[in-house]
């Protein structure tokens, strides 16, 4: 007898091949998730480095304005207008930060104000738009200009000169109104006038010049601006620097004692003594002091110097940022070898001022090492902004 097998069909799948189609999706999933957080780890870190990039781009601007700055204040004689510089920054293991172009340009309404344009990259100015990040800042500073006969004086203020009494005035003197006098209508009765010897640097002879008085002249650096003696903050801040390195630096009115004897710090080295004072001064007995006094405040010479019958002798220069007076009789004088700076001028009573030429440029050259260019604005240029546009 004949015996079929029935041969049984299952529709039902089979589990091995269903656990590897289920890894394959999984795997696939993984793939896709790790594929999107790689691309985005790589674009995160693409960014972080563009941002770096681009902070970096600003700092290396910014140190192109500070290697130019350094370049002029160190040749300051040298005319920069329309220059054109550049230069690599490297950090302090030499590693390579970026480069810079920098143009300078005057201001055309203001002669002591020049424009300074920093346009830097990161890595290369000449690398290419898809890794080059860069920035351009632009600044403008400026720097004090003196007078060019700001120092030909004995007497020296954008005021008046008013005198009355025994006042001697030997050397030139320039005021910013009329020198006032009592006694007559003729305005050098009491400003006796004498000759004087100055040092001609050009030509290097000493010339002995008859002294004039220079009156009614607007001295006011900035008609928009009520400016009281030439001397900014950036002079008086780095005289009274000086005046605290040497120890003569005071926030109260010193005495006799305090203040030094001669006008010389170093004579040798043509270095004056420096006294900064903030307070207003009251002289009252017999002062004998030297150097270039700085007085943030009134330099006021007291009728009560009479009861001690004595004199002032200053053997140097006298700058006050307000008035310089004078009073007295008898035999009470005051006597300065030097030249006087000052807001106003009032003197009664004796007083003789003699122009000093060698005080007087001593303090020139000092003076001149405040006359660095300084910030005065800064601001970025962004992308689309004309080159040529104003700080």
């Amino acid at each position: 007898m004949l015996k079929h097998s029935r041969r049984r069909f299952s529709f039902l799948p089979d589990r091995r091949g269903s656990s590897l189609i289920v890894a394959l999706i999984f795997s696939l999933v993984l793939a896709v998730i790790m594929a999107a957080s790689l691309s985005r780890s790589i674009y995160s870190w693409l960014n972080v480095q563009r941002s770096y990039r681009f902070n970096q781009a600003l700092q290396v601007a910014e140190s192109g304005i500070e290697q130019t700055l350094l370049e002029m204040n160190h040749n300051l004689d040298v005319n920069y207008d329309n220059t054109q510089l550049s230069g690599t920054i490297v950090d302090g293991w030499g590693t390579h930060l970026g480069e810079y172009e920098v143009t300078v340009v005057p201001n055309p309404d203001h002669s002591s104000i020049k424009i300074i344009t920093s346009h830097a990259a990161v890595p290369l100015l000449s690398s290419s738009r898809r890794i080059m990040v860069d920035r351009t800042v632009r600044v403008s500073v400026r720097r004090t200009e003196f007078a060019p006969d700001l120092f030909n004086y004995a007497i020296y203020t954008p005021r008046f000169i008013d005198t009355n009494g025994i006042t001697e005035i030997h050397g030139n003197t320039k005021s910013g109104e009329m020198i006032e006098t009592s006694g007559g209508d003729d305005p050098h009765d009491r400003v006796e006038q004498y000759t004087y010897d100055w040092y001609d640097e050009e030509n290097g002879v000493w010339v002995t010049d008859q002294a004039q008085v220079v009156e009614g002249l607007n001295l006011d650096a900035d008609p928009t601006n009520d400016v009281v003696l030439p001397f900014d903050e950036f002079t008086l801040e780095q005289l009274k620097e000086i005046s605290i390195a040497q120890g003569y630096y005071f926030e109260y009115e010193p005495d006799e004692d305090e203040l030094p004897a001669s006008y010389w710090w170093d004579e040798a080295a043509q270095i004056p003594n420096v006294v900064y004072i903030t307070s207003d001064i009251h002289i009252t007995g017999n002062y004998n002091f030297g150097g270039l006094i700085i007085i943030v405040g009134d330099l006021i010479s007291e009728d009560t110097d009479i009861a001690f019958g004595g004199s002032h002798e200053i053997d140097g220069i006298i700058y006050t940022t307000g008035g310089f007076r004078t009073h007295g009789g008898g035999n009470v004088e005051i006597n300065i070898d030097g030249a006087v700076f000052c807001g106003s001028a009032t003197m009664q009573g004796h007083a003789r001022i003699d122009y000093n030429w060698t005080y007087v440029n001593a303090l020139k050259n000092l003076t001149a090492a405040s006359q660095k260019f300084r910030l005065a604005t800064w601001r970025e240029v962004l992308p689309g902004e004309e080159e040529g546009s104003d700080v």
